[in-house]
């Protein structure tokens, strides 16, 4: 087999390029990614497959960059949503420039690294690959689903290896645009005590509370399935997976379907590594949000890290039983929650969980006048450089305030707002 393949980046690749080899195969790698944009990020993608490459003995040819091209072919497309025609548009055609190079230069068989990523419809991938290979009788298409078999967790261990340069978007300013500032976060909770009666949530009734939260507005979907409001009792694991399994049993391939037209990502509210590793295996990837920052459970954070999940950290001190009771913060609030996230920062860099998500902890162990405080310096932990949420949905300090609050935070900064009522929090933000 002379192997041709198509590669979108270096975080997409390792994994891919290091099983080909151990099967004794040595492609050849072809970046053919004019959609990215500007220059400059194509410029730094390239140079990442190029030093794991050139580490390996592998040659990289690098296709003619040209975006101007790539803006025609999706002209009329724009506003599609990821995974729309605009996607598959795009594929095909950076995989037919990776077909016209295999059938010129002798390949037999030509492959892609976009498989590989779960931000991908396979399934569109598989087609434009197909579509890409049909005029040429001496070329055949490989489309094999590179997240089986371990590759996928084998990833994630290959860019914390190699401190890989890792994208949260696919390159082009179509795909960056749509991911919408601030982010609303639809809280389902599948609890029977949760504090705000009208955000809990029966299993039967789970997936068309999940659908209405995405027509009007959510981009994140929020299950939660154990209680933290103030004075809550513990639940073991166990009855936490009976409240949680039967939703993301009945999501399973409808998943796909409910969330991935419009984009919207799956978040599971946890502080259990043991629930993370049931959810990943139930439902693959999604977003672990956990109010500990990883101090509930020992194994949280290594868990993530395994798994390659994005992550939510919250600072919180104490449990829901004695939490408003451990509000003193002699250096200040402000002061003392910075510290907390220099110290998670490093916990998180150790480790190599990249992408994880700022959360104060509004509500959390903080009286009235210090989440007031904390939202007046919100800002200030933009320096921490990554996403900010919010939390702050009909909590006791708000005083019904709830969208004024979120308003302000909005000014703040704040990156994502966790809230119950998704219409109203998308008329807050002019949507």
């Amino acid at each position: 087999m002379r192997l041709l393949l198509h590669c979108c980046c270096a975080p997409c690749s390792g994994a891919v390029v290091e099983w080909l080899l151990s099967s004794g195969i040595r492609p050849t790698l072809f970046f053919s990614n004019s959609n990215i944009t500007p220059r400059e990020e194509y410029l730094k993608r390239k140079a990442e497959l190029e030093r794991y490459a050139t580490a390996l003995g592998l040659e990289v040819v690098d296709d003619d960059y040209d975006h101007t091209e790539w803006l025609e072919s999706v002209c009329g497309l724009e506003n599609e949503p990821e995974r729309g025609l605009r996607c598959e548009r795009c594929f095909y055609l950076r995989l037919s420039r990776s077909a016209d190079y295999a059938a010129a230069h002798g390949f037999d068989t030509l492959a892609t690294t976009l498989a590989s990523s779960r931000w991908k419809d396979l399934e569109q991938v598989d087609r434009a690959g197909r579509a890409a290979c049909e005029p040429y009788e001496c070329l055949s298409w490989w489309g094999r689903n590179w997240r089986k078999d371990g590759l996928q967790q084998r990833r994630s261990e290959i860019i914390r290896e190699w401190d890989f340069y890792e994208q949260d978007w696919c390159g082009c300013e179509f795909s960056r645009r749509k991911g919408l500032h601030p982010v609303i976060m639809g809280i389902v909770n599948l609890t029977p005590d949760s504090f705000w009666a009208p955000s809990r949530v029966s299993e039967s009734d789970a997936l068309e509370v999940m659908r209405d939260m995405i027509s009007k507005g959510a981009g994140i979907l929020d299950l939660g399935a154990v209680s933290t409001r103030p004075g809550a009792a513990d639940v073991s694991v166990e009855e936490e997976w009976d409240r949680l399994y039967p939703v993301l049993h009945r999501l399973g391939k409808g998943l796909k379907g409910l969330c991935e037209p419009s984009g919207v990502r799956l978040s599971v509210d946890t502080v259990s590594s043991e629930i993370v590793r049931r959810t990943y295996d139930e439902v693959g990837p999604f977003i672990v949000n956990d109010i500990s920052a990883g101090e509930d459970d020992p194994g949280m954070l290594q868990t993530v890290a395994e798994l390659g999940l994005d992550y939510i950290a919250m600072h919180k001190r104490g449990n829901p039983r004695t939490m408003d009771s451990l509000v003193g913060y002699p250096e200040g609030i402000v002061e003392a929650v910075r510290r907390y996230f220099e110290d998670f920062a490093s916990r998180a860099s150790r480790l190599g969980i990249r992408r994880w998500i700022l959360d104060p902890g509004f509500g959390f162990a903080k009286t009235e006048e210090q989440n007031l405080c904390l939202m007046e310096h919100l800002g200030e932990f933009k320096s921490f450089k990554r996403p900010l949420l919010v939390g702050i949905a009909d909590k006791r300090f708000t005083h019904g305030r709830t969208e004024e609050l979120h308003a302000l935070a909005v000014q703040q900064g704040a990156d994502i707002l966790r809230v119950h009522d998704v219409a109203a929090a998308a008329a807050t933000l002019g949507r």
